[in-house]
């Protein structure tokens, strides 16, 4: 029995809705609508009389796309005669970019009219735009006549029709023809696939064609889905201990992260661990854990049965004939039925399911072992050029790659270690503010040339000030104090001298004023001793020159005069451009390994090359002199180790801190190990690092 929406059809028996005798009062939008449908039950009888010819069984037999076609055209013929449509355009295949009015399939009086380029060129934008619900609209807006184009798809099988009706129906008659066409194209499409499915041994070869493993699941999930007449077909490979969704019939590119692909692929790793088949609605009762999984794959698609075929292509018994404990399944294959009134899936009822389960099995674990072969895209490329006859372009390229390789391996070259880093005096000079102060006065500037002793800056200090004349005061206060007790001692003598019964209390006054003098002048020689101290920091404060050489700070006038400053700030520098010069280097803590074996294997200062940043053309020759105890790090803290170099030739053009560019010689290596050292270090630290062990 078929459904067509508002109509059935039984045994090849048209069944129209009959209204009740009793039912007087029937609408008229009802009456109508059964008016409306006579047309169309004509057009369901005409097509399954045409279906129940058996000319699709005949196109089954032979594989004849033109029987096929014939088939087809005859139901387009009963449209056009039932509809009074003057014209139907079909196309059965998918819509491309390059399709063209030769790809299309005229049927009806008014083909000739079809035939001009502007309406040509409208009707190709109409396939390529046509929606897949049935639609109506003004036939002006694509053929530029009067009328009506009715559009019907069937975008599962590819199957396309364009009806053009020159004159216009009511609204209801339209509605009712558009559902009939709607519910006939599907049914005559799958009752061709259907009739060629005894044929369908023939098609397995297809599964065979490609040694792409990606191409083979999609052309064994798009086959198996037209053969076996299935919803959706997908197919799962396994990666590690996992599956992924490999292909998927109908769908050239899928969202691998959707919920649904994702429980997909949790229940087939769930269900390969059995390493058997598994089949939704399953009679017996399910594990917890493949039930758990099975629900939330239910919850995200709405498919009615499942059939779920592990894919193994190994054998099960060894060469004696003994069983052998099954691998996991290197594929996985979901067969699935989504409309709830589908039948079940039942393997017996697919035409010969052993044949078309082993090729698929064996042609996607051949594919894979294609696919991982070793550097398989430059073997590839070879065999294509030996192929096209280009033999000695390829004996060239492999005895050049052969070449390459034993030079990289062979040939010895000097291994370098960049550092980056400044060309400096070797004696220099930075010059700091001796106490807290004022500049009073600053009496060089930038690229003065000094002597030992020359005075460049003048420091004020109100505290220092402050503090001597205070000492200064006290010492003041003291000797008059000093002076009066002196006084006093002689007068007391003088007037006690003639009395005897004095004597003694005399003593005693003289002892205590001999005290206090001596008192005070312990006071005053430690504020002489201070003031001694202060008038000594008073010269600090002229700061001197401790070398000859030349002013090297820039702008001094702007950056430190009549500014205050605290003891230990950076005044200025000094430095002896007319010495000797050396390179101070920064290398990176990760090539200190390096330099220092380098060092040791030496035996002595390693040879370095540097150039300027200003003269990056020349370069010039030092020696490595000291190399740093201890890493520091720089404002992106990145570790760095100090080297000091001494310079075996001078620049011309040289500065005080030029930038410089340092290569560090560090012996000989093989070319692919000096050119490839940075490689093979990040290897090293990112993954040999984890699989190495300390010996004990």
């Amino acid at each position: 029995m078929v459904v067509f929406g508002f109509l059935a059809v039984s045994n090849g028996c048209l069944t129209v809705p009959v209204i009740p005798p009793s039912s007087a009062d029937v609408a008229k939008e009802q009456r109508e609508e059964i008016r409306a449908a006579s047309g169309p039950l004509g057009l369901v009888d005409r097509v399954l009389r045409i279906i129940d010819n058996r000319e699709i069984h005949d196109a089954a037999a032979s594989r004849s796309a033109d029987v096929s076609e014939n088939h087809w055209r005859s139901v387009v013929q009963a449209i056009v005669e039932t509809t009074h449509a003057g014209m139907v355009v079909y196309r059965i295949g998918p819509i491309t970019s390059s399709l063209a009015t030769a790809d299309l399939q005229f049927v009806g009086p008014a083909k000739d009219d079809f035939q001009r380029s502007e309406v040509q060129a409208n009707l190709l934008a109409c396939f390529r735009g046509m929606a897949p619900q049935p639609s109506a609209v003004p036939a002006d807006s694509v053929l530029q006549s009067t009328g009506r184009i009715w559009t019907v798809s069937d975008p599962l099988n590819d199957v396309r029709l364009l009806v053009w009706m020159p004159s216009e129906l009511d609204l209801v008659s339209e509605t009712v023809w558009l559902r009939c066409l709607n519910a006939l194209v599907p049914h005559v499409d799958a009752s061709i696939q259907q009739g060629m499915q005894p044929a369908a041994s023939s098609s397995l070869s297809r599964f065979h064609h490609s040694l792409d493993a990606s191409q083979t699941a999609a052309q064994i999930a798009n086959d198996m889905r037209f053969l076996l007449q299935l919803d959706r077909v997908t197919v799962l490979v396994r990666r590690g201990r996992r599956y992924r969704v490999e292909a998927v019939s109908g769908a050239a590119q899928f969202h691998r992260r959707s919920n649904l692909i994702r429980a997909l692929e949790q229940l087939a790793g769930i269900v390969a661990v059995t390493k058997q088949p598994f089949l939704y609605p399953h009679e017996d009762e399910l594990p917890p854990q493949i039930e758990e999984a099975l629900a939330d794959y239910l919850d995200q698609s709405s498919v009615d049965r499942m059939r779920m075929i592990p894919l193994v292509a190994d054998a099960a018994t060894d060469s004696d004939g003994v069983d052998v404990p099954r691998p996991l399944p290197f594929a996985m294959l979901v067969l699935e039925k989504i409309a709830a009134e589908s039948e079940a899936l039942n393997v017996v009822a697919i035409p010969d399911p052993g044949a078309m389960i082993d090729h698929a099995a064996w042609a996607l674990h051949n594919s894979q072992s294609h696919s991982r072969l070793f550097l398989l895209p430059v073997w590839r490329f070879l065999g294509g050029m030996w192929d096209r006859g280009k033999r000695w372009w390829v004996l060239v390229a492999c005895l050049l790659l052969v070449g390459l390789i034993a030079a990289g391996a062979l040939i010895q070259v000097e291994h370098y270690v960049v550092a980056e880093g400044r060309l400096q005096p070797a004696h220099r000079q930075h010059l700091f503010a001796p106490l807290d102060g004022v500049i009073d006065e600053v009496r060089v500037q930038h690229g003065d040339f000094v002597t030992p002793g020359d005075v460049l800056v003048t420091l004020q200090s109100s505290e220092l000030e402050r503090q001597l004349e205070e000492s200064l005061g006290q010492i003041q206060t003291i000797e008059r104090r000093l002076t009066a007790v002196r006084s006093n001692r002689v007068s007391e003598g003088r007037r006690r001298v003639g009395d005897a019964s004095a004597v003694g209390s005399a003593v005693a006054a003289n002892g205590g004023l001999a005290g206090e003098e001596q008192q005070l002048v312990a006071e005053r020689d430690n504020l002489q001793r201070q003031v001694e101290l202060l008038r000594k920091l008073q010269e600090q404060l002229q700061v001197q020159s401790p070398l000859a050489g030349q002013v090297v700070s820039w702008d001094l006038q702007q950056r430190i005069g009549s500014r205050p400053v605290s003891r230990g700030h950076q005044l200025l520098t000094i430095a002896d451009v007319q010495g000797d010069w050396i390179l101070e280097l920064v290398l990176p803590d990760e090539d200190l390994g390096t330099v220092r074996s380098a060092a040791e294997i030496a035996g002595k200062p390693l040879a370095i090359e540097y150039a300027l940043a200003t003269d990056p053309e020349h370069q010039y020759a030092a020696t490595l002199n000291r190399i740093g105890t201890a890493a520091e790090r720089d404002e992106t803290r990145a570790s760095y180790v100090p080297l000091e170099a001494r310079l075996a030739e001078e620049p011309n053009q040289r500065h005080v801190g030029a930038e410089v560019r340092a290569k560090i010689a560090c012996g000989q290596r093989s070319l692919a190990a000096s050119w490839f050292s940075d490689v093979v270090r990040v290897f090293q630290q990112s993954i040999g690092f984890h699989f190495w062990r300390a010996e004990r």
